[in-house]
């Protein structure tokens, strides 16, 4: 019979959760690219396009009536709801303001959040996630991006459990070699 003590069920368990923690996936063999998790199929059979980098081309999304630049909220939440919002050249727009305006967090609850910025021609956007404070209401200051005109405001509700979170939080929290 295998006896198996708890301090080595304890170490399997910690480094199981550390490489889960990590998102290697070359143990799984799936590798993470910048487009991870970007369907847009439904969104081309509903007619908006998409230039080869991912970047959403202008279509069904109305126009901005003022003229002036616009960002995209696009609020994924079972169905899909796309809106331009007008940046003012004379104050900035940062994400929080747009999750506040929305009333983003009342309408969904705990929310996830990503930002898809062009970047040069022939290039995918950059992906940039936005995360929350511990109440998730606040955007987490050193991620409070100032909007630029044609990003993308991806929002979609976060239904990441308890354990997740944790495991998420101590990846975080360690300290990296040489740092």
């Amino acid at each position: 019979m295998l006896k198996i003590s708890v301090n080595s069920t304890l170490t399997l368990l910690s480094v199981v959760l550390m490489v889960g923690a990590t998102g290697c996936g070359s143990l799984t063999g799936h590798y993470r690219t910048a487009n991870d998790s970007l369907d847009t199929r439904q969104l081309e059979a509903a007619g908006y396009s998409f230039d080869e980098s991912g970047a959403q081309l202008p279509g069904k999304v109305a126009p901005s009536s003022s003229g002036l630049p616009t960002v995209v909220l696009d609020i994924r939440n079972g169905d899909r709801h796309m809106e331009r919002i007008p940046i003012s050249p004379d104050k900035p727009l940062f994400i929080q303001d747009v999750v506040k305006d929305a009333k983003l967090t009342n309408r969904l609850g705990k929310i996830r959040v990503s930002i898809m910025r062009a970047t040069t021609p022939n290039k995918p956007p950059v992906r940039m996630d936005v995360d929350f404070d511990s109440s998730g209401q606040n955007v987490m200051q050193e991620q409070n991006y100032a909007l630029q005109p044609n990003d993308q405001i991806i929002v979609s509700k976060d239904d990441t459990t308890w354990l997740e979170n944790m495991i998420g939080n101590a990846s975080k929290n360690r300290k990296r070699p040489g740092t």
